[in-house]
């Protein structure tokens, strides 16, 4: 049903004719060339639905190459499922320009903020196993929080009360020590009063889930939920120089100048990480093919193989818009935002109606969900300051026939 909808969105947006009823008249009623006794090759027919398919997937090659060749982002992987059909998977430019090292499939990508919505995955798993409730106190768990009122679900929403990161993150040796010198110095407004994109409430999120399960945040993503999505990824959690994994990442290059501006190298895999502790709000590294096994959990509702591994009602609760978020405009538009997750069309294109959400990375990665078409957007650069994440995602609504 979603695949012959689609393939009427489709026909309509891109003018292509998919009726059956109207074969192309040639002139002939047979091939003039033929001999009495010879027989014609039969006529290998393209389906309209691989008509369409092939354009949008040329226009999408296309879009991104002119990006390579303008000079808009550095390089770029990547993938655009419909239901469980992959239609494209390419990767372009350069993982390392300066050493002339070509963008491959399946290269490991610095994921910054996309770490967000696993670690709020990580706080629906311990609800549905009935270890906290989100309108608990965050002091339930973590005594350093006793003079605060913050809940999990402000943390959760953004609105718990730290507008601006009083610590420096990288300046401590684990998690819940730095989370307990944020709660020492305390919120600068009322919690639940204003909309913050800052990082402390997802390590907030992150000490709360290591005081439940004596884990560290990252054994526990590892162990509990990256591994239950059948996500190789979790080996991915801990960047060091014996990392063997290394020489498969991206280098990270950052836009100085504006949007104008050229890219620099700012960080190669020799380089060491700035953290020596997974700091929740980043942290992941990741391929596209283990990403898009965490939007396709999401996709299926909170749904492993059949099991509720988080109750459904999170999923619902995780969509469902604050609204105090509206209020703060980003670099690319103002963006309704969820229980950790952005919510659509405030991302995309104002206007285009699209109910969709998804988590962008801060070095220029995406993962993008549109859940009535069956459609998951992935595309991984490390082009920081760019733009063409948010905007992949909107040619593919645009080709798809949503604009």
């Amino acid at each position: 049903m979603v695949r012959h909808i689609l393939l009427l969105l489709l026909c309509s947006s891109l003018s292509i004719g998919c009726g059956q009823d109207n074969p192309v008249d040639n002139g002939f009623d047979e091939d003039p060339t033929l001999q009495d006794g010879d027989s014609a090759d039969p006529i290998k027919s393209v389906s309209p639905e691989d008509s369409i398919r092939a354009a949008i997937i040329d226009g999408l090659n296309r879009k991104v190459d002119s990006w390579i060749e303008n000079g808009q982002v550095v390089g770029t992987e990547y993938m655009v499922f419909v239901g469980d059909e992959l239609w494209v998977h390419e990767a372009k430019g350069w993982r390392d320009k300066e050493n002339a090292v070509p963008m491959d499939l399946n290269t490991i990508f610095d994921i910054q903020s996309m770490t967000k919505p696993v670690v709020a995955t990580g706080i629906f798993r311990l609800a549905t196993q009935g270890l906290l409730d989100l309108d608990d106190p965050i002091s339930k768990f973590i005594p350093t929080f006793a003079p605060h009122s913050t809940t999990i679900r402000q943390a959760l929403t953004r609105t718990d009360g730290f507008t601006s990161s009083p610590i420096s993150r990288q300046n401590y040796s684990t998690l819940i020590e730095a989370v307990d010198d944020l709660a020492r110095i305390g919120p600068n407004t009322v919690p639940g009063s204003v909309f913050s994109r800052d990082p402390t409430d997802t390590m907030t999120l992150g000490a709360v889930i290591e005081h439940i399960t004596g884990l560290s945040l990252d054994e526990y993503l590892g162990e509990e939920i990256l591994s239950a999505l059948g996500m190789n990824g979790q080996s991915y959690l801990h960047l060091n120089s014996g990392s063997a994994w290394r020489a498969e990442m991206s280098s990270v290059y950052q836009r100085f100048g504006g949007q104008t501006g050229d890219f620099v190298k700012v960080w190669s895999t020799d380089m060491p990480s700035i953290f020596t502790y997974f700091p929740a709000a980043a942290g992941i590294y990741s391929t596209t093919t283990e990403y898009a096994k965490f939007l396709q959990f999401w996709m299926d509702r909170g749904n492993i193989d059949g099991v509720q591994f988080i109750d459904e009602k999170y999923v619902d609760e995780a969509l469902i818009q604050e609204p105090l978020s509206t209020a703060l405009s980003t670099s690319y538009g103002t963006t309704p935002y969820g229980l950790h997750w952005d919510l659509g069309p405030g991302v995309l294109r104002p206007g285009t109606g699209i109910a969709s959400y998804g988590h962008p990375g801060g070095f220029g990665t995406i993962g993008w969900i549109i859940p009535e078409k069956e459609i998951r957007v992935l595309y991984f650069t490390q082009s920081w300051g760019g733009q063409t994440h948010f905007q992949f995602v909107e040619e593919v609504i645009r080709l798809m026939g949503n604009s």
